[in-house]
């Protein structure tokens, strides 16, 4: 029955907690949401190269040639900010660059607020850090 089900969660659950947090609404959360960015990049490959343009103030070729660029720096964890693709990265923080909301960007790259801030941050830093190593001073 369902109440079976419930204690059947709260008692496994319950082990992988600390006693201070051993509460059922810990115990019957959902588990996190597991992000799918496929569809995010299905979508830019079929935006024409007008509108692709516009988006991010970059041409196909000189927006994958900032994506080889920084691809040194983006390694690819498990979780947070980091778990997103590098394009997608890259694509995020350019669409911000050009003007574009925080809002509308978690809206458009399936990401969360504050992981569209830390995602422009750390391009923003990768960027740098190539530009000093290219350009002499």
């Amino acid at each position: 029955s369902s109440l079976e089900i419930k204690k059947l969660r709260r008692t496994k659950c319950m082990s992988f907690f600390p006693p201070h947090l051993n509460s059922s609404r810990v115990a019957d959360r959902r588990p996190n949401k597991k992000r799918k960015y496929a569809a995010v990049l299905r979508k830019m490959d079929h935006l024409d190269d007008n509108l692709f343009k516009r988006m991010f103030r970059l041409d196909r070729a000189s927006f994958q040639e900032l994506v080889d660029l920084t691809a040194s720096h983006f390694g690819r964890a498990k979780s947070g900010s980091a778990s997103v693709p590098q394009v997608i990265q890259v694509a995020a923080a350019l669409r911000f660059f050009a003007g574009g909301s925080y809002l509308d960007i978690c809206l458009g790259f399936n990401l969360q607020h504050t992981t569209v801030m830390t995602i422009v941050w750390r391009v923003t830093e990768t960027i740098d850090d190539k530009l000093d190593n290219m350009i002499p001073v």
